[in-house]
């Protein structure tokens, strides 16, 4: 399930539809409710941190821009000067994914991110869709494995995280030529705040989110464990889980299980893409 596709906002949907207001609303009936905004708003902000890095790794590891220090790459002008790379959408590209992206991303690189660097990821006036993602990432690569401390980072001003992140390469890093045989992991923590409502959520990867760029909705498996602050106003449904299914392959499946009390339920849901 494969590329650079925002998370849809729908896999969870159900799973947290925070807005809604009666204290004896079942389980059930949280399933089907329609007003999941702050849901929807939390995955979108965690699909974008994976996008924008992916844009980040596809563009410094293009073999053009390998040997020119410049190259198009997905639309994009992408020029090196010193240690300074930007990817530059200027005021509109449509990706290969059909989404539309406008402004710059710096980088600034020290040694050389094929081997051994760390990156600081700055955003000037970029928006994916008309929606503005804002925040910073800090990247140190050791070995095979990427390091990712994530400040302030929002894909529409909604929803609000800091994260620590880890991107394990399993295969695909060095094929310059060919980004579809690109398979990594990711694993880590995040802490943030729904900015509409003032609720604190957290979350942790218990099973390493596996992401292979040849399959069309790019995430194959893995689950993410998440925790709701409790809200007076809505009902207690504090705890989720998302397990996106390792015995459907390629598909866009994912189980959700939501704990209220000492009352479980779980749904199978479809989700639109990494």
């Amino acid at each position: 399930m494969k590329n650079s596709k925002l998370f849809s906002g729908t896999i969870l949907m159900a799973a947290f539809a925070l807005t809604v207001g009666c204290e004896d609303t079942s389980l059930e009936d949280l399933l089907s409710e329609g007003d999941a905004q702050v849901s929807e708003s939390y995955m979108k902000t965690e699909a974008s941190l994976y996008n924008l890095y992916s844009v980040v790794d596809v563009s410094l590891r293009d073999s053009l821009f390998q040997v020119n220090d410049s190259a198009m790459v997905d639309g994009a002008t992408v020029i090196r000067s010193g240690s300074n790379v930007t990817i530059n959408f200027g005021t509109g590209v449509i990706g290969s994914d059909g989404r539309t992206r406008k402004g710059i991303i710096e980088v600034i690189e020290s040694g050389d991110y094929m081997t051994s660097a760390s990156l600081d990821i700055e955003l000037k006036g970029y928006s994916v869709n008309d929606e503005k993602v804002t925040g910073s990432i800090e990247l140190d690569k050791a070995g095979s494995d990427f390091g990712l401390v994530i400040t302030g980072f929002s894909a529409d001003q909604e929803i609000e995280i800091d994260a620590n992140k880890t991107i394990s390469w399993r295969k695909g890093f060095t094929t310059l030529s060919n980004s579809d045989d690109d398979v990594f992991d990711i694993s880590g923590t995040a802490t943030g705040k729904d900015l509409k409502d003032n609720r604190e959520l957290s979350t942790s990867i218990t099973e390493a989110m596996n992401y292979d760029r040849s399959c069309e909705f790019k995430m194959v498996s893995g689950i993410i464990e998440l925790t709701l602050q409790p809200n007076d106003s809505i009902p207690d449904v504090t705890e989720a889980a998302i397990d996106f299914l390792a015995d459907d392959a390629c598909n866009n499946l994912a189980k959700i299980k939501l704990k209220q009390g000492e009352t479980e339920i779980e749904v199978t849901k479809q989700f639109n893409g990494f």
